[in-house]
């Protein structure tokens, strides 16, 4: 599995998060026809191997991904609340995720507040660096 599966794991895992959000969290965009009133979209920004002694051999095989986390929703407030429980929920994990042996999630970035007039919506980034094999 990779790093977007991981992510995903981990958040709905977390019971902060599924309360807010419930099953709202998608892969890249919000699905046409879609407009829940809080969502979560994974993005994979990058996926680089990690060279280790043993090389790039296919058993040993590691990777760091870059995974941006976009908080969605209606009011300020509620984009407040879903992105204060995904700065926790991928924190400082470890373990096997997703079919993944996790060696660490950690939050690397939280992004700035904006609002689409577009679409009425809040919205807030919160990016993770998670290295797995």
């Amino acid at each position: 599995m990779g790093a977007e599966a991981i992510m995903r794991a981990l958040l709905t895992a977390d019971a902060g998060v599924t309360a807010l959000v419930g099953a709202s969290i998608y892969p890249v965009v919000i699905p046409a026809g879609l407009e829940p009133a809080r969502a979560l979209v994974i993005d994979l920004l990058s996926n680089d191997p990690v060279l280790t002694i043993d090389g790039l051999n296919q058993s040993a095989a590691m990777f760091t991904a870059d995974v941006q986390v976009t908080c969605i929703a209606h009011t300020y407030a509620d984009v407040k609340a879903l992105t204060a429980v995904v700065k926790t929920a991928a924190h400082l994990k470890r373990g096997s995720v997703a079919g993944s042996s996790v060696v660490s999630s950690v939050l690397s970035s939280e992004g700035a507040d904006e609002y689409d007039p577009e679409q009425s919506v809040f919205l807030q980034s919160v990016r993770y660096v998670i290295t797995y094999q």
